[in-house]
């Protein structure tokens, strides 16, 4: 299929298991190409289960496929979800993730590609042949697309050390619009205690479970942590310790975040690895600091003393001695340097702008 980049461009988003961050960018993504008039159509593929709401109310087309991390289904994946793709007859098809990466590019059709894996699988907490594995799949099929975004500087980087292709490679880190708070606050603030808000998944990744043993220092008791997100493959009893300080508040929409994030003192990211880290930039477009690992796309977003502060989460006692000199008034100080970053450097227009230019280059290339 041919299409000019003045003649307007019928897209397709592929998605496997779009939750969290992922979802919220793909979604504001979607919502943008639907009011641009250089996009005849938006059309949403996504696997038959894992997909949030948020994203799948967007669009009147959507279609879906069977997905599954089983090696043995992967050809068979592949084939349903090129088929799909023939039906749909797209200009662009975007891939989000590492997943539909893997199946998009396996079979190529008369259509432009442009993948974003959302944070290299291979930067993970995996086996050392795994990653390995994943190196060498993801220099591969780094042939087989028209453009491939990453979503943070040190992404970049870790994609050129493992043979991705340069020169269709660019960086384009996520933004986020205005916060839009829900009307009433939702927390039960205690008066002289130092809240901390924890936002995402249950997962490993996440780091949950370190933060959780830091906070078991007595000298950290006047810390409380409220918990948003929930039970993910099964590991929140793993991962949550059981103290009084600790409060679960389980899944929220956007606007109910806002306001959590508002109420808080700072919002902290305690992850393993981190491609980028969406839920820092809801924290700051509240005025609000972020206490992160010092990993990833985390680092890149964290000024140490300006916008909140880096800790190395392998350092127990290193991060408890930080936590323990916080204090509300320079978290409040931080808290201005995050907003004014963020309205700098990661509103979503710069974002969008980026995105589209980008498309309209592969479309007219």
């Amino acid at each position: 299929m041919t299409n000019s980049v003045n003649a307007p461009l019928s897209v397709v988003h592929v998605v496997e298991t779009c939750c969290g961050g992922v979802a919220t960018f793909v979604s504001l993504l979607i919502k943008s190409q639907m009011n641009d008039p250089m996009f005849s159509r938006v059309h949403l593929l996504h696997d038959d289960q894992g997909t949030e709401d948020k994203v799948l109310k967007l669009l009147h087309s959507v279609s879906t496929y069977s997905s599954s991390r089983n090696p043995l289904r992967a050809l068979a994946i592949a084939r349903e979800l090129h088929q799909r793709l023939l039906e749909i007859k797209p200009d662009i098809v975007i891939l989000h993730s590492s997943f539909p990466g893997f199946w998009g590019r396996m079979f190529r059709g008369d259509w432009k590609v442009i993948y974003c894996s959302h944070g290299w699988s291979f930067a993970q907490d995996f086996h050392l042949l795994t990653k390995i594995l994943y190196e060498k799949v993801e220099a591969v099929l780094s042939r087989r697309c028209d453009a491939i975004v990453s979503i943070s500087n040190n992404e970049f980087l870790i994609g050129h050390d493992a043979g991705v292709c340069d020169d269709i490679h660019e960086v384009i880190r996520h933004g986020l619009p205005a916060s839009n708070p829900a009307d009433n606050p939702i927390l039960p603030l205690a008066s002289g205690s130092l809240n901390l808000a924890f936002v995402g998944r249950f997962e490993r990744q996440k780091g949950l479970d370190i933060l959780c043993e830091i906070l078991t220092d007595p000298r950290l008791d006047h810390i409380t942590l409220w918990l948003v997100g929930g039970d993910y493959r099964g590991l929140q009893d793993q991962m949550i310790t059981r103290r009084p300080n600790i409060h679960l508040l389980g899944w929220l929409n956007e606007g109910q975040i806002d306001t959590i994030l508002q109420q808080v003192d700072a919002l902290v990211v305690p992850s393993r690895a981190e491609g980028f880290g969406l839920v820092v930039l809801e924290a700051m477009r509240n005025r609000k600091p972020v206490i992160a690992s010092r990993v990833g796309g985390l680092s890149e977003l964290i000024v140490d003393g300006v916008n909140g502060r880096l800790m190395d989460i392998r350092d127990i006692e290193g991060c408890r001695t930080l936590l323990s000199g916080l204090t509300k008034a320079g978290l409040a100080q931080m808290g201005e340097g995050a907003l004014e970053i963020f309205n700098r450097e990661f509103r979503w227009d710069i974002c969008y702008d980026k995105w589209r230019d980008l498309m309209a280059r592969v479309a007219a290339a």
